[in-house]
């Protein structure tokens, strides 16, 4: 967990040099309250079903989780504070996944959470490429909290998936998943950094647009064709090679509170 807490009269704002960046962030972390305890929900209901060994697992992969939303939450109070045009977006992010929660199957939610688990870690992979670019000239405790969640995403990687293929393993409903978590991660993401944008007076700026655009097609050029392999039966997360930055990064972070995932079960 991040060793700096968020400052007393925070504004919302933690990254004067990228403000566009900051606003795609602060949007991201506006669904996690909602996306972190479905997928808590949907996976922590199968434990007693599980192999030994993957639920344990499963145990200190759920604990991350838990750890993510509960510090995503102090933070987007802080966002929707000073930010209250993005309440919107944190109501209708509220009300699709209680809908989810009261019209889905059991499978359906661990398919959602082995697809959100995919798109989080190729998220993960992507900014470990422009880490250094994107960061730069941000505030250090905003940034750790981004980093910690992204790091610790790369860690859990194969735990969702793992679970959903042991029990399940439809590759019907692991597209439906996918499709699922893209539109309601997707769109959330998209109107609640408008909505920021358009408090900091940013809507309308060229600039914004141009950085925004470029992130955004590299992201998906980047992510689109990895995305896809993951709908193979063959397929499995740890095919992916993981961006040793981040390991090095959680191994400076002798503070996160335990349990982390033990080295021994990791996949």
């Amino acid at each position: 967990m991040p060793r700096q807490s968020i400052p007393e009269g925070w504004d919302g704002r933690w990254h004067t040099s990228l403000p566009e960046f900051a606003c795609v962030a602060n949007a991201v972390s506006l669904t996690m309250p909602y996306v972190e305890p479905f997928v808590i929900r949907s996976v922590g209901a199968t434990l007693s079903v599980l192999d030994p060994d993957l639920a344990a697992r499963t145990r200190g992969y759920l604990n991350q989780e838990t750890a993510h939303q509960r510090i995503h939450r102090e933070f987007n109070r802080a966002v929707l504070e000073h930010h209250p045009g993005a309440r919107r977006v944190d109501r209708a992010t509220a009300a699709v996944f209680r809908w989810l929660r009261r019209r889905t199957s059991p499978a359906f939610g661990l398919a959602f959470a082995a697809a959100a688990e995919a798109l989080a870690y190729l998220t993960a992979r992507w900014v470990s490429q422009h880490q250094g670019t994107l960061f730069r000239g941000a505030e250090s405790w905003a940034s750790e909290m981004f980093l910690w969640h992204l790091a610790e995403e790369v860690e859990h990687k194969d735990v969702a998936r793992a679970v959903y293929d042991q029990l399940d393993g439809s590759r019907r409903r692991y597209c439906l998943g996918l499709i699922t978590a893209l539109a309601v991660l997707g769109t959330a993401s998209i109107a609640g950094t408008s909505l920021l944008l358009w408090d900091q007076r940013r809507l309308h700026h060229p600039i914004a647009w141009i950085r925004l655009m470029r992130w955004g097609v590299g992201f998906a050029f980047d992510m689109l064709p990895s995305l896809a392999a993951t709908i193979s039966t063959s397929h499995r997360p740890a095919d992916f090679v993981d961006p040793a930055w981040f390991a090095l990064y959680l191994r400076d972070l002798p503070e996160v509170p335990g349990p982390r995932m033990d080295p021994d079960l990791r996949r």
